[in-house]
């Protein structure tokens, strides 16, 4: 009897320990995942998340090493090592709203690349709608697909990104990478139950599969959707060529257009109706819709010279407003450009050069003006686009344009000015450059010592780079990537530039030299670079500072100081050679300022300041650095680290003379041009405007 009740609570003990047991270890499981009870209306606010990667690239597989992103199952504390030798952990991150700050969570860098990871939890197989937001570009894996990309530049809006894919019994590795040119880094994800239950009385759904003529389905075809001529919704297709757009509310007729590289099709006056599920499969063929080439009357090819091609069956506003140009094409450096899947319909080709002036289209042995984009009716050839023909030869030539030399009765003199300006030297003769409807946005410009002018520009997703010898812009192979970030002039008149892919010296026109990380660069991804005197560059970058010059006559490049936990912010030559560079704190509200010294012996650091504040511009003035804290007055730092305030805090813009007097633009009541020497006088004064020089 009693070794019948002893066996008994033997048994009872048993199972409540395996019980305990179990449940422990599934407390840990959970601790060290990250679970998503799909069914739920609610964003997914908890991740793995693991991160930063450089530079922001989504085709890159910085997981490569440990199976690659399509295989990657992580727990809390597994850690990567990266290409430049960083370790990186991935660490469970809560987000308090909908939107999950990514750089919050691996520090905040610009350029950089992050990965966030979850488990989709599900008692049933069923097709699943997820709806999301990114800022910047983001691909997604399920289960090791990849589901959906997008790319680009974009900020974070409203749900502005909608796919169907299919989630089976159990748990679905969700893998999330999003890459950002600039702050913020951010995503917004939501997983929805089965399309056919959650479609409102005004939502439809258009899906289907993309594939070539060979009947191989095209993976990451870009799928837009009009409605008169607007974009109302865009999409890609998967690794399987397939996808789903969500229309809300629908509307229509609608016309969609694929494209893929030089690949597309159309499908026009497409009708949709409310609450229903329609499949679409289309095939595409080469979509080359027009080509041709800008040139001179001598035949010499005009580089990124911006085509448009306008619609004349489109208008901005209605039947009477003005018409629209649907897209803008870029010669390139033999005078070519081309159209890919222009829409059927009737179209003029227009293009402007650096004169303003509209040039003459010849085509088959036809000579017209090309309308303005102010007519309202065609006053010259039409050029019909079907799908499936490429009309070809669809040239541009020109006269170059003439000088034009001043009447005699004509006066050089500038008319008279306020007697409260100083006199203004007349206007000899003046160039305006611009792309005309391409890529304005400028991000450097730099002279080296034999002549040239290196421009770059860039848009959110792409970097033209230029060279101008004085008469023409000639593209140079973009090696540096996209954003653009500094430029600098070395001791031998050579120019270097930085981007996100690391750092180029440019010599007698070409592309003599590109660093990256396996010539020793601690990141690709460039904050700023600075010449000295002695030859040599500094490099920031978001993983540390290294400084290039040479050594026996060769190059050299010393790693000088580790970001790795650091988030660096600039760096600036002051008049003496010192080297200041600063970087603000982890809560991104404090900032350490630096003063390196390069000797004979090496580089040393020499001052190191402690700032309460978060820096938001500085810059070396004389022998010392001008900093300015958010809302907070200038303060200027000499070499020994002792610092001086202005008494003014709306200063914004700068300059320095050969005197080392710093120049301020206000955005004061006053608006007054406020001056200061290089440091402070004996009796610690600044100058000021009318004070001795």
């Amino acid at each position: 009897m009693m070794m019948s009740k002893l066996a008994t609570i033997f048994l009872f003990l048993l199972i409540v320990g395996i019980a305990l047991t179990v449940f422990g270890q599934d407390i840990e499981r959970h601790l060290q995942e990250a679970y998503f009870e799909v069914g739920k209306a609610d964003y997914i606010k908890e991740w793995l998340v693991l991160g930063p990667f450089f530079p922001n690239n989504l085709e890159k597989d910085f997981l490569s090493d440990i199976g690659g992103e399509a295989n990657v199952n992580p727990k809390a504390g597994d850690t990567v090592t990266t290409a430049d030798g960083r370790t990186l952990t991935w660490k469970r991150y809560q987000s308090q709203t909908e939107v999950v700050d990514l750089l919050d969570a691996v520090g905040r860098y610009d350029y950089a690349t992050a990965y966030a990871f979850c488990l989709l939890q599900t008692e049933t197989a069923f097709d699943a709608k997820i709806t999301l937001r990114s800022d910047d570009g983001i691909t997604i894996w399920l289960e090791g697909i990849q589901v959906y990309s997008y790319p680009t530049w974009r900020p974070l809006s409203a749900d502005s990104d909608t796919f169907v894919t299919h989630l089976q019994a159990g748990t679905n590795r969700c893998l999330v990478k999003v890459s950002d040119l600039t702050y913020p880094l951010d995503l917004a994800m939501r997983v929805e139950m089965r399309v056919e239950r959650l479609l409102s009385p005004e939502r439809a759904v258009l899906l289907g599969t993309i594939n070539d003529e060979s009947g191989q389905p095209i993976p990451y075809a870009v799928l837009r959707l009009e409605e008169n001529g607007k974009d109302i919704a865009q999409t890609q297709t998967d690794v399987e060529g397939n996808y789903c757009l969500s229309v809300y509310p629908v509307r229509g007729p609608y016309d969609l257009s694929v494209t893929a590289g030089e690949l597309g099709a159309w499908q026009l006056d497409l009708h949709l109706r409310e609450q229903e599920n329609q499949r679409l499969d289309l095939t595409l063929k080469e979509a080359i819709s027009l080509s041709g080439a800008v040139l001179a009357s001598d035949n010499t090819p005009q580089v990124s010279v911006p085509v448009h091609a306008i619609a004349l069956d489109e208008r901005e506003g209605g039947d009477k407003g003005k018409l629209k140009i649907i897209v803008t094409a870029l010669t390139a450096e033999n005078g070519q450009y081309r159209f890919i899947n222009l829409k059927p319909g009737l179209y003029q080709i227009l293009c402007k050069l650096p004169g303003g002036e509209i040039s003459p289209l010849s085509w088959s042995k036809v000579e017209a003006t090309p309308l303005s984009l102010d007519a309202r009716e065609s006053e010259s050839i039409i050029l019909p686009i079907e799908h499936g023909t490429t009309l070809k030869n669809i040239d541009f030539r020109f006269v170059p344009f003439k000088k034009r030399t001043p009447k005699a009765d004509e006066s050089p003199t500038a008319p008279p000015l306020p007697t409260t300006i100083p006199p203004l030297r007349p206007l000899l003769e003046a160039q305006t450059y611009t792309a005309r409807g391409g890529a304005n946005a400028m991000q450097s410009a730099i002279a080296d010592a034999q002549g040239y002018t290196w421009f770059s520009t860039s848009e959110p997703s792409w970097t033209h780079f230029y060279r101008f010898d004085g008469k023409r812009f000639t593209v140079i192979d973009n090696t540096i990537g996209s954003g653009v970030k500094s430029s600098a002039r070395d001791a031998e008149g050579k120019v270097w530039i930085a981007g996100q892919n690391g750092v180029v010296r440019l010599w007698n026109g070409e592309v003599e030299k590109h660093y990256t990380v396996p010539d020793g660069l601690p990141s690709n991804a460039v904050i700023d670079l600075q010449a000295d005197k002695h030859k040599g560059i500094w490099v920031m970058t978001t993983g540390g500072i290294s400084y290039i010059h040479k050594e026996n006559g060769d190059d050299k490049m010393s790693l000088v100081v580790d970001a790795t936990r650091l988030n660096l912010s600039g760096i600036e030559i002051d008049s003496a050679g010192s080297v200041w560079w600063w970087a603000t704190g982890p809560l991104d509200v404090t900032t350490t300022v630096h003063r390196l010294l390069k000797t004979s012996r090496g580089i040393s650091e020499a001052l190191k300041i402690q700032l309460p504040f978060r820096t938001v511009t500085a810059s070396a003035v004389g022998e010392g650095l001008l900093v300015q804290g958010e809302n907070l007055p200038f303060i200027y730092y000499r070499s020994d680290g002792v610092g001086y305030a202005l008494d003014r805090r709306l200063f914004r813009y700068f300059a320095t003379d050969k005197k080392d007097r710093l120049y301020f633009a206000a955005e004061a009541e006053d608006e007054q041009m406020q001056i200061i020497r290089d440091a402070p006088d004996s009796e610690g004064d600044f100058g000021y405007p009318g004070s001795p020089n």
